[in-house]
């Protein structure tokens, strides 16, 4: 073989080792505590298991920490198939963030934490998932995801459908998929549609 073959070869192989993994961006935290180690257990850096305002605290600077780093990991990510801190902080939220704070939370200004509580609201059955859906049934802005070494950019509106497909009617459907067909057209719905949340 010709080194210049073996030359472009390592060097492929290595750009695509930096593709897949990519690093993990530590948001600078807000409180001493905050750690990808306490993203475990939630409820471990608590003295008391009812308190509320640290809990809520806590959620907030777990948006902002997935805000920071702005992209919808699924929870294993990269070639080596690591536990992703965005999954764990999601994690966190799933478990410990009461309703109240999650509905704030899905106000927030960030798509990506927007998707991650409506996952949690999809996870937790919350009975006002249709009237949310509804409210961003026009919200086409798009957001990176990833799923082990893929990634992908998915509008939040399309994301939010497929979370509550599965409790439509199907005349419900019908509907919903006639109001977001103008919107995409078939390729970049299927495009889409190849990220499993």
């Amino acid at each position: 073989m010709n080194i210049k073959y073996i030359i472009l070869l390592f060097i492929g192989i290595g750009s695509l080792l930096v593709f897949c993994n990519h690093n993990q961006h530590v948001a600078v935290s807000l409180f001493d505590e905050l750690d990808s180690g306490n993203l475990k257990k939630g409820t471990a850096i608590f003295a008391k298991p009812d308190d509320s305002i640290r809990k809520n605290k806590y959620s907030y600077e777990l948006a902002y920490q997935i805000s920071k780093r702005n992209i919808f990991q699924g929870q294993y990510i990269g070639l080596e198939n690591i536990e992703s801190d965005q999954f764990k902080r999601f994690s966190w939220l799933l478990d410990s963030a009461s309703e109240s704070t999650l509905l704030d939370l899905y106000r927030y200004n960030n798509l990506v934490v927007k998707a991650y509580v409506f996952q949690i609201f999809k996870n937790k059955n919350y009975k006002g998932m249709k009237q949310l859906f509804e409210v961003n049934i026009d919200n086409c802005n798009s957001f990176h995801t990833q799923s082990g070494c893929f990634t992908s950019k998915t509008a939040f509106n399309y994301f939010a459908y497929k979370c509550i497909e599965d409790q439509l009617s199907d005349s419900e459907k019908k509907k919903y998929i006639a109001i977001l067909s103008k919107y995409y057209n078939k390729e970049e719905w299927k495009r889409m549609g190849c990220f499993n949340f």
